[in-house]
């Protein structure tokens, strides 16, 4: 039997194109031997994957490895890592992140007129909306 600590993880709102945290699991074994981890099977391209010390597993031992989300396209995603021990079978640790456009500023009106000015006089204030049209935080 395998155990990983977090047992699922979800890497929130992520910048498409930026990559998030990464994030070191632990993998515990509690019987025989592990083979080693196979490779992410969903979305490749979005979720990614360092074995660190997990190569391979004696019984009753653990292992680190890490995980990371860089989404190349917008919207939700999930992904897997999968264990096969000695005997095919198979532990899976569920991935999911959701990519998100940046902050998009937008200013209305987006120029703003100070008419005639002496040179080191000071204008009236004038202001101007500030709005975010993307779905990140500003």
């Amino acid at each position: 039997m395998v155990t990983f600590e977090p047992n699922g993880i979800n890497f929130g709102s992520v910048v498409k194109g930026t990559q998030s945290s990464v994030i070191t699991v632990s993998a515990r074994t509690s019987n025989g031997p592990l083979d080693g981890i196979n490779s992410i099977v969903q979305n490749p391209g979005d979720f990614f994957f360092d074995p660190g010390t997990c190569q391979s597993l004696s019984s009753n031992s653990g292992c680190d490895f890490y995980v990371w989300f860089t989404p190349q396209s917008l919207g939700f995603k999930s992904g897997t890592v999968v264990f096969t021990d000695n005997h095919n079978t198979i532990w899976t640790l569920g991935l999911s992140g959701t990519s998100v456009t940046g902050p998009i500023v937008s200013l209305s009106p987006s120029t703003l007129d100070f008419g005639s000015q002496s040179i080191g006089s000071t204008s009236a204030g004038q202001s101007t909306p500030l709005s975010n049209l993307g779905t990140a935080s500003l």
